[in-house]
């Protein structure tokens, strides 16, 4: 078992964090961004207007 706490990240840490992992932002649609990466088989939508992002909707 981990001791390791979550806790929220800023939306500029996050979208730093899917850049670093090779991430690319295609668009943003009312209010939420979407960004790809050739070998992931879906989208990763990014809610704009939550800031700092959940440690629950962090999932990569």
């Amino acid at each position: 078992m981990s001791t390791h706490r979550l806790s929220n990240v800023s939306l500029d840490d996050y979208r730093n964090f899917l850049m670093k992992c090779g991430c690319k932002k295609i668009g943003i649609e009312g209010g939420h961004e979407k960004w790809v990466r050739k070998d992931l088989l879906r989208p990763i939508i990014v809610q704009t207007h939550v800031d700092p992002v959940p440690e629950h909707d962090s999932f990569i």
